[in-house]
Order: C-alpha cells, then structure tokens, then sequence
C-alpha cells in the first residue's frame, strides 16, 4: 500500500470518528431533551397533585366545620351547607344560637359586616380576651 492510499485511508478514519462524535453529540442533546421534557411533565404533575391535595383539605376542613356548626345548632350538616352557599337561610329561631357560635352578635350576623362601638369599654367587654378572664375569675 503506498503511502497516497494510507493517507485516504487515514483521513477516512478521521471523517469516520468525526461523524461518530457528532453522533453521540446528537444523541446527547436528544437524551437531555427528553430528559427536560421529561421533568417538565413531572413538575406540572407534581403541581396538580398539591392542589389537588391542597383543595381535599380545604373541603375537608370546611366539611368539620360545618359538621361542628351544625352539632352545636342541632341541625343537618347539609342544613349548614346550604347556608353558605345561599342556597337556603336558617330559621328565625336559629339567630342566636347562631351567631353566639359564630362569636358575632345577631345584627352583625344579620349585616355581614362587624359593628364597631366607639365605646372602648364595650369593646373591651366584648373581647374574647376579657370574656376569658372574667371566666377565670
């Protein structure tokens, strides 16, 4: 073989690793792709499972509330439930009861919105934290 032949010969060799390193370049990129895909997926599933976890306890919660509300009141947790959704209104009767659950006064119930006294000492006087120490006493 003379010494032209073994030049070609070489440089095929050359070309023949150069394709062969863009061809492992390519499967690396498509394999970090795919990876990146991959994880995006994950994530977003991830995503959806802690909102979806998220709003089974906030229902959850809401469930025992009204369930506690509606033990204090002697009516049906669905009772309760309508309330909240306006989809029914509690019995005159109920008024104070309710509101005494709720720690609002039956006018603020009425209104949706708290009072405000401009007396101090009422204020203080209806303060959960005097009601506590008076209770001590």
């Amino acid at each position: 073989m003379g010494h032209a032949q073994h030049k070609e010969k070489s440089n095929q060799s050359e070309q023949h690793a150069d394709d062969d390193v863009h061809l492992v370049h390519r499967e690396r990129e498509f394999i970090v792709k795919l990876f990146l895909g991959v994880y995006k997926v994950l994530v977003a599933v991830v995503q959806q499972a802690e909102l979806q976890a998220g709003k089974l306890c906030r229902e959850a919660a809401l469930a025992a509330r009204e369930a506690e509300l509606a033990r204090q009141l002697l009516v049906s947790a669905k009772t309760v439930s309508k309330w909240e959704t306006a989809k029914g209104l509690p019995d005159i009767s109920l008024l104070e009861p309710l509101a005494a659950a709720l720690g609002v006064s039956v006018l603020e119930l009425m209104q949706g919105e708290p009072v405000v006294n401009r007396n101090r000492a009422a204020n203080l006087l209806r303060s959960k934290l005097y009601r506590f120490a008076c209770w001590l006493r």
